[in-house]
C-alpha cells in the first residue's frame, strides 16, 4: 500500500523474508550472507538511551518493478531495496526492507530504519 501511494518506508522484516533478485527468489539472510566484507559500512544510527548507536550496515537495491517504480514518462523514480544491521558487540543481524526515491542513499535508509527507536 505504501509503495502504491509513493510513500517511502523502511520496515523490519524476519530473516526468512523472501526477496526477488536478478538471480531468483532468496531469503533475505541468504542474500546478506553472500555480501562481501567490504560492502558493510559502520554508520551512526542516532543516539540511544545508552549512548550512540553505531552498527555495521549493508544495503542493496532490488530489481526494477514497472508498476511501482516509474513516472508516467517511464523514468525510474522509486525503488525497493533491503538493508541489514549487524551489532558490533554481538554480530547479531537485523533485516529491513525499504522503499523510496531511486537516489536514496544507505545513510538515508539507516536514518529511516533507526527512527523506530524514537517511536
Amino acid at each position: 500500500m505504501c509503495e502504491s501511494a509513493g510513500v517511502g518506508n523502511a520496515l523490519a522484516v524476519p530473516k526468512t523474508q523472501q526477496v526477488r533478485t536478478d538471480c531468483g527468489i532468496w531469503r533475505i539472510d541468504q542474500v546478506i550472507d553472500i555480501a562481501p566484507d567490504d560492502a558493510w559500512e559502520q554508520i551512526f544510527a542516532g543516539d540511544g538511551a545508552k549512548g550512540p548507536r553505531i552498527y555495521d550496515w549493508v544495503a542493496a537495491m532490488l530489481p526494477y518493478v514497472p508498476d511501482f517504480d516509474e513516472l508516467d514518462d517511464g523514468g525510474r523514480t522509486f525503488g525497493c531495496g533491503f538493508l541489514a544491521r549487524r551489532s558490533l558487540a554481538t554480530g547479531e543481524t537485523a533485516y529491513y526492507m525499504g522503499y523510496g526515491p531511486a537516489d536514496t542513499t544507505i545513510d538515508d535508509l539507516v536514518r529511516v530504519a533507526g527512527m523506530h527507536w524514537a517511536i
